[in-house]
């Protein structure tokens, strides 16, 4: 999705430079950003699943709710 945006944002510069070449760069720009931010938050959303996979995030949870699998999932 993220490569998607990049290509549009390029695609969207080339279809907008010859009406206002800077119009065109301030979209460009702003749809890159776009991009490098959805990329950090997915980063981010992978390093905060490693946390809370750990040992130490695991108190959160009593006994019966870390064993017992949800309704439709997982073993029958």
């Amino acid at each position: 999705m993220i490569a998607n945006v990049v290509v549009l944002a390029a695609a969207l510069y080339v279809l907008l430079k010859p009406v206002d070449k800077n119009l065109a760069l301030l979209a460009l720009c702003r749809r890159l950003a776009e991009a490098i931010l959805g990329g950090v938050t997915v980063i981010l959303g992978f390093v905060a699943l490693q946390f809370s996979d750990s040992n130490y995030y695991s108190f959160a949870f009593s006994g019966w709710q870390e064993r017992r699998p949800r309704a439709g999932y997982g073993r029958a």
